[in-house]
């Protein structure tokens, strides 16, 4: 009986440790995944991020293109070159001599 003591706590030990080590390991390959889940949900906020910039500079430049397109002498020159309107109290020189 003397010599079953050592052996239980021997098997005892052992099984304890291997238990530690099971724990361990389990742990270790918890927080790798966690890890890993981390760094693509933050590679994909940088993706929307790098979008959202893109999107606000496209904003940004077809704001200032529409308030380009609105003034008022921007509308004037156009009316003038590609339809041929002219303002009150303009003078029309017409060239003799042209089809």
């Amino acid at each position: 009986m003397a010599d079953e003591r050592p052996l239980r706590r021997s098997i005892k030990t052992k099984f304890q440790f291997i238990a530690i080590c099971a724990f361990i390991v389990l742990f270790a390959a918890f927080i790798t995944t966690q890890i890993k889940n981390i760094k693509a949900t933050q590679a994909k906020i940088e993706s929307v991020n790098e979008s959202i910039a893109a999107e606000n500079d496209k904003k940004n430049q077809l704001a200032s293109q529409s308030d380009y397109l609105n003034d008022e002498n921007f509308i004037i020159e156009q009316g003038r070159n590609r339809l041929g309107l002219v303002m009150p109290g303009d003078i029309i020189y017409i060239r003799a001599g042209t089809n």
